[in-house]
């Protein structure tokens, strides 16, 4: 599975002490010599990472690509509200799991106390909702990556 991310994700930073990865803080550039932004490792290599990209996201669009599958799955949503960008893969590193996500936030990285250091905690007001939006767009592709069929799924409301 290939990993797309918006062309702001071009340096990240390790939330979770890894082999991988190194200690929690660790800033990486997308492109290096140790670990593979692009792709999920391989089922079985019981790999399990966490990383955030390292600054704000402005181009609001993410998503996967799974060529022996043929589908691609591209997030679009709403930076304004989604600043951030997380994401954790597990490849039998965590209960022989082999899954990921890629996770648009309001806050860097992971929890309240993190967040309000990192000077991002976003605090709800009484009587004011979180409002965002978010298209999730499935491809069907076949060989090549040609694009064969799309479905488009909305969530939230547009300002």
């Amino acid at each position: 599975m290939e990993l797309i991310y918006g062309k702001e994700a071009d340096s990240f930073e390790n939330v979770l002490d890894s082999p991988e990865l190194g200690k929690i803080g660790r800033r990486i550039p997308f492109r290096n010599q140790e670990y593979d932004f692009s792709r999920v490792p391989k089922r079985g290599s019981g790999t399990m990472v966490k990383y955030y990209a390292d600054r704000k996201i402005h181009t609001g669009r993410c998503g996967y690509r799974y060529p022996s599958q043929g589908v691609e799955c591209i997030l679009e949503y709403d930076t304004k509200e989604l600043p951030y960008l997380g994401v954790w893969i597990t490849a039998g590193g965590f209960r022989g799991d082999y899954n990921c996500a890629m996770e648009p936030a309001n806050g860097y990285y992971d929890d309240i106390r993190t967040a309000k250091e990192n000077h991002s905690l976003y605090l709800l007001k009484k009587g004011k909702p979180l409002v965002f939006h978010m298209n999730i767009r499935l491809t069907e592709i076949k060989t090549g990556g040609q694009a064969w069929k799309t479905e488009v799924f909305q969530y939230g409301k547009k300002r």
